[in-house]
């Protein structure tokens, strides 16, 4: 069960890193005006043009949300260690993967990262479920 905590730990870094390389991300990537007018109509970020990055328009706050929705599964699953919590990362980064369809025109696409995360977290808790469980003491973690 090991290897399973640390995968799912991986998987939780590496939602880290993205979230945070998203930063530098030029507004083009998640501006429906910069990429049909060619301009950016955002208010808060006087001056800013598409090339600007993302975090110097919209502020932290975006990408401590995105982080937090996108490493959470994965440290819950990680931490709990239970099967049922597999099952949950499962369905929540399913759900992520919804919000970033039904937001494509918007900063939130970025969760549609979350695509190859749920794919991935289906392998983990099918192999969690099949896994035999050694011991009586690891009864309890089902």
């Amino acid at each position: 069960m090991r290897i399973m905590r640390v995968v799912w730990s991986l998987i939780a870094v590496l939602a880290l890193v993205y979230a945070v390389t998203s930063t530098r991300e030029p507004m083009s990537t998640v501006s429906l005006g910069c990429s049909k007018t060619g301009r950016l109509d955002f208010d808060s970020a006087p001056g800013a043009d598409c090339d600007t990055p993302m975090i110097e328009v919209l502020g932290a706050w975006p990408f401590v949300v995105l982080a937090v929705l996108l490493c959470a599964p994965a440290l819950v699953a990680a931490l709990v260690m239970r099967r049922w919590s597999s099952w949950l990362a499962v369905a929540a980064y399913g759900g992520l993967s919804f919000a970033g369809v039904a937001n494509w025109a918007g900063f939130w696409i970025l969760l549609l990262v979350a695509v190859p995360m749920a794919l991935v977290a289906v392998v983990l808790a099918t192999v969690h479920q099949i896994l035999p469980l050694s011991g009586s003491r690891d009864v309890l973690r089902q």
